[in-house]
């Protein structure tokens, strides 16, 4: 196991803030690759780079969500910023071009950027101009609001805003030259409409208003900015914008003028200032839920909220399963419930969100993904999600104690059983011989570990995987205990099944070499490729879940071998790696075009989600003492340099395998944000900690 970080609490500077200075700011290869990112509980965003330059095709000030949380399309890619007198003038922004060129250097005037969560960039120029530039988003609405504040100056200046627009799907790139690119220019005194007429979506508008600064026209194209994070990902990154004009106005010390873009007339806003309020007030009540409590669940209960999104094809609530670009799923939704929704005491938040999946499940699974459109039906393409279903009901009702809830999901559970019994689709069916779940059509991927690029399966999995089996025996479980609890008694067929799936559990996934347990077993004739003990015998991180899950089907010497062995084979100090070491097919480097990144995916990368799970193991195998609670405290440690590092005050996706560990994929990944968040809560701060295991 690699060296992980002393133990103890998180110390450094107040964690509900991130704050970098002047140094880091000047810097363009430590500023310009540290991204943050602000939501507006639709789908849509505002994020870009601390220096203000955008990195990727998903930077911009306005993602708006015309069908929440999908059909994302950017509007306002940034504002340009010049400030001057009659004898000077200084340009704030700061962009890299296709030549590698950065022009202007405005990172340079940066003497500090401040996120809490919301971005608050403070230039300082020549030691007697200092103006503030703060973004926040509408909570509700596809609407992006820009303060500057002029905080001192020795007189007046003038401040010049040119917007950069353009009107793309945010998966896309813009050109200058593309020939359907249409649009018209309509602007007035304080107010500027761009009114976009290409696309599927028909006639779309971007409305730009100021209380006071005046809106001049100016058409002109910027062209050739270089979007440097896409070229580490091997996608094109080249990007032209359009700018409309400018907005003017002068400034003396102490006064502000506000710049708000959304996609319907801003009329039906209130004002900028009462906006600010208002969302200041939101967030600000977001960290309180945690006072007192640690910083760690201060800070990251700002990204646990941004998951938390409205999806208008069901009119109920949901989780997106990580910025910028995923959309949401189920499986990442059961599983980071607990986190995002009961440890942040949003109860009306999870349980709404399981009726959703409980009233969809279709034969004994629940959608994996629900459609954008209205009436149009779920996709049911995992065999875990319905597993984790019974995992989060579990949790919900250990953090509620509403047996109502919990009365009215039963049939719902029993549905799922019974399914999975007789056998439903993608030859997902139990094993009568030993009751274990087998699973799987030959290119088709079911669990987590889904990669699949160009038809080819990188991580087959079909037959008797070890986490469905452990989620199955604990389904099993949690539905024995919620009958017991509303005073019926479970019937027959179902109390032998429990014994029959632990006893056959034990029996055949305790590998023979004292390694753990097999990660998939039975899988002969099942599209695998590979020797089929070669492959049972691959240790991943999937036996922890075994340990992990409320009811786990293995003894005690049995669940601590699999602690040591992922420990030993698997940690690192970001999580657990997909993949140990020395096996053909460890991959220990995410990166390259998008073929090779998914080609390790699941190959090696490491999972910062899993950390969770396997404090929980850890610790339950070791009775919560002393010397491995402050191991674990700091294993969670380690991530504090990372909440500055890569999406700021948030945790990514992935790591790589091997040192540096860097980070890669989703900048904010839910999961990862809520498994750290519910170890801290339930293990580390002793609230709701699992049964210590006999």
């Amino acid at each position: 196991m690699e060296a992980v970080r002393a133990a103890g609490e998180i110390k450094g500077t107040d964690l509900s803030k991130i704050v970098l200075d002047k140094n880091e700011l000047a810097d363009f290869e430590n500023s310009g690759h540290k991204e943050w990112i602000i939501t507006n509980g639709l789908g849509g965003f505002a994020s870009s780079t601390a220096a203000g330059a955008n990195a990727r095709k998903y930077h911009g000030l306005l993602t708006a969500s015309f069908n929440p949380p999908v059909d994302r399309y950017l509007l306002l890619s940034k504002i340009e910023e010049e400030i001057s007198s009659a004898e000077e003038e200084y340009f704030l922004s700061c962009n890299m071009y296709s030549n590698k060129v950065i022009q202007p250097r405005g990172h340079l005037y940066l003497e500090k950027f401040e996120l809490s969560p919301n971005p608050v960039f403070t230039y300082k120029i020549n030691q007697k101009i200092i103006l503030t530039k703060k973004v926040f988003m509408v909570h509700g609405r596809n609407a992006t609001v820009v303060k500057y504040t002029l905080e001192s100056a020795p007189g007046p200046y003038s401040l010049k805003m040119y917007p950069l627009v353009t009107f793309r799907d945010f998966h896309s790139n813009t050109s200058a030259s593309a020939p359907g690119f249409v649009y018209e220019i309509k602007g007035s005194g304080k107010n500027l409409t761009v009114v976009f007429k290409n696309g599927h979506l028909g006639e779309k508008k971007l409305f730009l208003t100021s209380d006071r600064a005046v809106f001049k026209r100016n058409e002109v194209w910027n062209r050739d900015f270089l979007l440097y994070k896409e070229t580490e990902r091997g996608e094109e990154s080249s990007e032209d914008l359009l700018c409309p004009g400018r907005f003017s106005v002068s400034l003396k010390p102490g006064e502000s003028v506000y710049i708000t873009a959304c996609d319907e007339d801003p009329a039906g806003l209130v004002s900028p200032s009462k906006l600010e309020k208002s969302e200041d007030k939101r967030v600000s009540d977001i960290a309180c839920r945690f006072e007192p409590g640690p910083e760690t669940l201060k800070k990251l209960a700002y990204s646990a909220d941004s998951f938390i999104v409205s999806r208008r094809s069901t009119g109920k609530k949901t989780i997106i399963a990580g910025y910028h670009w995923f959309s949401d799923w189920g499986r990442d939704t059961m599983i980071s419930l607990c986190g995002l929704t009961l440890v942040t005491k949003k109860f009306d938040v999870c349980r709404d969100i399981l009726s959703t999946f409980s009233e969809n499940i279709k034969n004994g699974i629940v959608p994996n993904r629900f459609s954008d459109n209205s009436g149009d039906p779920p996709e049911y393409n995992a065999v875990d999600a319905s597993l984790w279903y019974f995992y989060a009901l579990y949790k919900y009702y250990r953090y509620t104690k509403d047996i109502y809830f919990i009365e009215n999901s039963i049939s719902a559970m029993k549905d799922i059983i019974d399914n999975y019994i007789a056998g439903t689709d993608f030859n997902i069916k139990m094993d009568a011989s030993d009751g274990l779940v087998t699973q799987g059509d030959e290119g088709v991927q079911l669990t987590w570990m889904d990669a699949k690029v160009n038809g080819f399966v990188v991580t087959p999995r079909s037959g008797k995987a070890v986490e469905i089996n452990a989620l199955w025996y604990n389904a099993l479980c949690v539905y024995k205990y919620f009958l017991g609890l509303l005073g019926r008694d479970i019937e027959k067929k179902y109390e032998f099944l429990i014994g029959h799936v632990k006893n056959h559990f034990a029996q055949k996934f305790k590998s023979a070499s004292g390694e753990g347990l097999y990660d998939v077993i039975d899988c002969a004739g099942l599209g695998r490729e590979k020797n089929t003990g070669d492959i049972s015998k691959q240790i991943r991180p999937n036996q922890i879940f075994a340990v992990f899950l409320p009811f786990s089907p293995l003894d005690s010497e049995t669940a601590k071998e699999a602690v040591e062995t992922v420990e030993k084979n698997l940690l690192t100090p970001f999580g657990l790696r997909s993949l140990a070491p020395g096996d053909a097919e460890y991959k220990p480097r995410y990166e390259g075009a998008r073929y090779e990144r998914d080609c390790a995916y699941h190959q090696g990368t490491v999972w910062p989600y899993l950390i969770g799970p396997f404090i929980s193991a850890k610790l339950r195998v070791n009775n919560y003492d002393p010397e491995t609670l402050d191991f674990c405290a700091g294993l969670i440690g380690n991530f504090e340099p990372h909440l500055k590092d890569a999406g700021l005050m948030s945790i990514s996706e992935i790591f790589d395998a091997e040192n540096p560990h860097r980070p890669a994929g989703c900048i904010s990944q839910a999961w990862s944000v809520a498994e750290i968040m519910r170890a801290v809560y339930e293990d580390l701060e002793g609230n709701f900690r699992l049964d210590k295991l006999s």
